[in-house]
């Protein structure tokens, strides 16, 4: 509608933020009549402008009074991650708000650039401005001052990056060639992306200890515990245990495991002294945003007879969250819609290229208990990826650092997630293609990522 305020000057609050156009209704215009014009709409590139006039323009008084981040998006399995900005003005690009991206689609870097970074191009102001001089411009101007003194301009998004890696196993050289070169040394061109990361997670295969006895099983690893101060100065924040090698040297060397993480100032996930530890996840605040890291496990009987289920934690003994003992029940009760609560699952066939029905429905089913994203590992192979409900599913991101895999059936390859997330949502993906070699891994070159888009594509086909 439009309202005036004596003296011809009028606000058109058609169109305006509803809150905005609220305020100034009750704020200024309550006793006035309708009636009047003088809006005038401008828009220079990103920048909108609501202007009040008499017809007086020697004095000029302006109010920002809104602001909204365009982002560029793309259907999520369009394998795109980054546009330019010629591609963002032409129009062959779909726009969106960011806190309104369609289901099925992922926002786009432009240029490189995210929301709130410095020179992020596509940022929609909206000003109100009042034009003219004298007693009555004067006097709206004051009121209008006095009611926009008191309205939040919105921020720029507060984007959360996790970092994901898959399997890291410290023996064969690993750990040595970390402790005595640092993470360059051995995580090449990943090193810089976990540093830089809010919260970095991999899958830690392996007790640290000194300690234990080793269990039955065809592969058995034990690392010297000093390791975890190495892991800690690589930028890594929490670690999964829940997996198939957390058992390998006994409860003993389990026990120390758990201990050592906590003492290089980390956080195991999905393992602990009794199932309640277990389950309760890492909990952080980045910026305004609660995060929550969880671990869980539940994958097939090992060859040698193995498995995993033996050494679910109880009520009052040791283990790791196992899906079916308690595991999955006990992290669904602890979703909240107030929390970014992103669950780490150690499960699915070895030497796979993608999730069974039963991984399929354990990984969905949290997701649809509230998970905001399920990162899986144990393959040792890159799998595919699924929106559901706009939350991300990593069904596998394969191997990280873990030497001896030469020759193997895509043990070679890994995936370095980057997930950008803000409203509690995930905006970006930035996947990065991994190779291993040897005790070292670096970045690939972004064309091994079609391997990855592939099979993302098959099983949405599926």
């Amino acid at each position: 509608m439009v309202s005036s305020c004596g003296q011809g000057l009028a606000l058109d609050t058609q169109g305006m933020d509803p809150e905005l156009a609220d305020w100034l209704e009750r704020g200024l215009f309550a006793s006035t009549s309708e009636g009047g014009a003088g809006l005038r709409r401008e828009r220079e590139g990103a920048r909108y402008t609501l202007a009040i006039a008499d017809g007086n323009t020697r004095g000029t008084t302006a109010w920002l009074v809104g602001r909204t981040w365009q982002v560029p998006v793309a259907d999520y399995l369009s394998g795109r991650v980054s546009v330019t900005l010629d591609e963002c003005l032409d129009g062959s690009l779909a726009l969106a708000e960011w806190d309104a991206i369609p289901d099925g689609m992922l926002g786009l870097a432009v240029d490189g650039l995210y929301p709130g970074d410095p020179g992020y191009p596509l940022v929609k102001e909206t000003w109100l401005e009042l034009r003219g001089d004298g007693n009555g411009v004067s006097l709206v101007a004051d009121k209008l001052d006095a009611v926009l003194r008191e309205m939040a301009v919105p921020t720029a998004p507060d984007l959360v990056w996790v970092a994901a890696v898959g399997d890291l196993m410290l023996e064969r050289g690993v750990g040595r060639l970390l402790a005595h070169e640092g993470p360059q040394a051995v995580f090449g061109g990943a090193a810089d992306m976990l540093a830089a990361a809010d919260l970095a997670v991999a899958n830690l295969e392996g007790a640290l200890s000194a300690r234990g006895t080793p269990e039955n099983k065809a592969y058995t690893f034990r690392s010297d515990p000093a390791y975890a101060a190495s892991l800690a100065t690589a930028g890594f924040d929490a670690l999964l245990v829940a997996n198939n090698h957390a058992w390998d040297w006994g409860q003993v060397a389990f026990l120390d495991t758990l201990d050592h993480i906590r003492a290089a100032g980390m956080v195991p996930l999905g393992a602990g002294r009794n199932l309640a530890e277990a389950a309760c996840p890492a909990e952080y605040v980045v910026g305004d945003r609660t995060v929550r890291l969880y671990g869980i496990a539940s994958y097939p009987v090992e060859t040698r007879g193995w498995d995993g289920s033996r050494v679910a934690a109880g009520a009052d003994t040791p283990g790791i969250a196992w899906a079916a003992s308690g595991g999955a029940d006990a992290i669904k009760a602890a979703f909240s819609p107030e929390a970014l609560d992103i669950v780490f699952f150690h499960g699915g066939g070895e030497w796979t290229t993608g999730p069974d029905r039963h991984t399929m429905e354990r990984y969905r089913g949290l997701v649809d208990a509230g998970a905001d994203a399920v990162v899986g590992s144990h393959p040792h192979v890159v799998h595919g990826m699924e929106l559901r409900g706009g939350k991300p599913i990593l069904w596998s991101v394969g191997n990280f650092a873990f030497a001896g895999m030469q020759g193997t059936p895509g043990g070679q390859d890994g995936l370095l997630a980057l997930m950008g997330f803000a409203g509690g949502r995930l905006l970006f993906l930035r996947p990065h293609a991994l190779r291993l070699d040897g005790p070292r891994v670096d970045r690939a070159d972004d064309a091994a990522l079609e391997t990855f888009w592939l099979r993302s594509r098959a099983l949405a086909g599926g």
